[in-house]
């Protein structure tokens, strides 16, 4: 009979992959994609900022509307806008963080800056590629994601030429399904090649007013939205629609903020301040179990509960799970943790 030698156990070893370990998962959770199409007030920014995630923010100007040590990307809205740019944009460079700038908003849309592709060429040269010069990255005109959204912006860098550079194509998209806008966006990169911003997007449809999504429905678009793009190395940043109190002619459930102006539970999911969990559910004799197969064929549906030690909504109650719940993301240092140990005795 064979006896297994005693062995003596020491868990520094493990100890330090396991820090290892932690350390790169933090790195990689806590992105710098991150980013907020803001419409609040400054004095509301703040409670966006508490997990570390957001890290850059827009508001369709040339001007800083936020004291904070986060990346401003300033645009140049439309030819509406060219006067306050020239007065500006220096001023914004000298003491705001900028590394980028963004090109006109919607110019494919009549009812936003409506520009031919040659006209946008036109001010881009002039007013834009410019500051090429001084080390700043130079993102795309923004289209919307009708059809003509892509053909403009191949028709703007057309009328370019070699004139203009074009660092990052920016997008934005609505719709309620989440799987044609990863398609959308894939698309676009295999068009151009370059990296992207997505800056607007939310689970909202302008061609169906019927398609009208739920609370629930706008949570799990997110999260398999947002997932994608974290998940996508040439998606560069990202920002929903909208941080702001009131989202005028869309859905209001896509708000990131109540109108009293506290960051909301979709808030709270966009900036990873809390963590999806499955339900557990009853099958057809009466037994608790977790579904397998989440949202299909009558399986459990993950939902968001928020930490309860973040800052949230005043007065806001965060879901319940009734039954018990069963979290989707393990951490994989537990595991490991166990195993280690395990494999010491």
């Amino acid at each position: 009979m064979t006896t297994r030698p005693a062995t003596t156990f020491s868990p520094l070893p493990y100890t330090l992959v396991l820090l290892a370990l932690y350390g790169l998962a933090e790195a990689v959770d806590v992105s710098n994609k991150v980013g907020l199409a803001w419409g609040g007030s400054p004095d509301q920014v703040s409670q966006f900022l508490q997990t570390g995630r957001v890290s850059w923010y827009y508001h369709w100007s040339e001007t800083p509307d936020i004291d904070q040590n986060i990346d401003f990307a300033p645009m140049l809205w439309g030819e509406r806008d060219v006067e306050g740019w020239q007065e500006t944009i220096g001023d914004t460079l000298d003491t705001t963080n900028v590394s980028t700038l963004l090109g006109m908003n919607e110019p494919n849309l009549p009812a936003q800056s409506n520009l031919t592709a040659q006209e946008a060429a036109d001010l881009w040269k002039q007013h834009i590629q410019p500051y090429k010069a001084r080390g700043l990255r130079l993102a795309s005109p923004v289209p919307t994601n009708a059809p003509s959204g892509p053909i403009w912006l191949q028709d703007f860098l057309n009328a370019c030429g070699s004139e203009c550079t074009v660092d990052v194509i920016a997008l934005h998209y609505y719709g309620t399904n989440a799987s044609a806008l990863i398609d959308y966006v894939n698309h676009v990169h295999d068009m151009f090649q370059r990296p992207i911003w997505l800056t607007e997007f939310a689970c909202q449809s302008f061609v169906d007013e019927n398609d009208v999504a739920s609370a629930e429905e706008i949570s799990l678009f997110m999260n398999t939205t947002v997932s994608f793009l974290e998940s996508t190395d040439w998606v560069e940043r990202y920002s929903w629609f909208g941080a702001m109190t009131k989202l005028h002619g869309m859905n209001p459930l896509n708000a990131l903020m109540n109108e009293d102006g506290h960051i909301n539970t979709l808030g709270l999911q966009y900036i990873g301040a809390g963590s999806f969990v499955v339900p557990s559910t009853d099958d057809d004799a009466g037994n608790n179990t977790t579904g397998t197969a989440l949202g299909q064929n009558g399986g459990a549906t993950p939902t968001f509960v928020p930490d309860p030690n973040a800052t949230g909504v005043s007065g806001d109650s965060w879901p319940s799970i009734g039954g018990g719940a069963t979290s989707l993301a393990v951490p994989s240092w537990l595991w490991i943790l166990i195993a280690a140990f395990g494999f010491a005795l």
